[in-house]
């Protein structure tokens, strides 16, 4: 596990601008959440309760999400010390559709 955490420390994300900043895991957290959170929709009031019935979710959800998607990055880039924004937020889309948050 160490092992994994000193590859991730010296992993550069290349963002949209092309701007290079260290990874930083506590984005890729967030980034689940809102995905979880982009499942509610507010169109009006029975919809919003139907949709926030439907997508309640936990810590532990965003932590499963969150681990998966980093063994996919020390998985797929285990020999590039670099990875685009656009590439993290694949995996991300991808783990929430197969947890069954499609939306």
């Amino acid at each position: 596990m160490t092992e994994v955490m000193d590859k991730l420390e010296t992993l550069v994300v290349v963002k949209r601008n092309g701007k290079k900043v260290d990874f930083d895991g506590t984005k890729i957290a967030l980034a689940i959440k809102k995905g979880f959170d982009s499942t509610i929709r507010d169109d009006d009031d029975e919809a919003t309760e139907m949709a926030t019935a439907k997508a309640k979710y936990t810590e532990k959800d965003i932590n499963k999400v969150y681990q998966k998607v980093i063994a996919d990055i020390e998985k797929n880039y285990e020999e590039n010390d670099k990875i685009k924004i656009e590439e993290i937020q694949d995996m991300i889309e991808d783990q929430l559709k197969k947890q069954g948050y499609d939306d």
